[in-house]
């Protein structure tokens, strides 16, 4: 799996200066449970992981929202179809906090995710590689010039009409 690894390095980024994870890394604890491999039927050799990711952090001295905001981020880039819906961003995330001595919790978070895996045929008939592909870049968080026109097979389809210049070839 790509996107645990992944995760955990944004959560030690963003939190390692106040927490140390990576001075003690079982205080951040990942599990992946319930994963299931769905192959819907479509032509081709790929499937879709489907697990939950649990992760605890242990002895926390901090706000949960010192938690939520980095992995906010980290599903808007990595998990993107969690904001489709605000339901489905309830459902994509999830926090237990125990309240322990003073200002220490234990944070319990779990987070619905998916990870596609493709078979290509090795050339020759010679078997297949499993392969991960990227996740898409969401279009909000792509930087660059703003669309203001689409499009398909060298025929305006959609333009801005707010910038009516914009974006049309000369």
């Amino acid at each position: 799996m790509r996107k645990p690894p992944i995760l955990r390095a944004a959560l030690v980024a963003a939190l390692d200066a106040k927490h140390r994870y990576s001075e003690r890394p079982a205080d951040l604890h990942m599990v992946m449970q319930d994963a299931t491999p769905v192959a819907d039927g479509r032509p081709g050799m790929a499937y879709v992981w489907h697990y939950t990711l649990a992760i605890g952090f242990l002895d926390f001295t901090g706000s949960p929202d010192e938690i939520a905001v980095p992995i906010l981020t980290w599903l808007q880039r990595w998990q993107h179809d969690a904001f489709a819906t605000a339901d489905k961003l309830k459902n994509a995330f999830s926090m237990d906090v125990e309240f322990m001595a003073d200002d220490v919790v234990d944070v319990m978070v779990r987070l619905k995710l998916t990870e596609v895996v493709t078979l290509v045929p090795r050339p020759g008939g010679g078997g297949a590689d499993l392969t991960r592909p990227d996740e898409p870049m969401p279009f909000a968080l792509i930087e660059g010039v703003p669309l203001h026109a689409v499009y398909l097979d060298n025929q305006l389809i959609l333009h801005c009409d707010n910038h009516p210049d914009a974006g049309l070839d000369g």
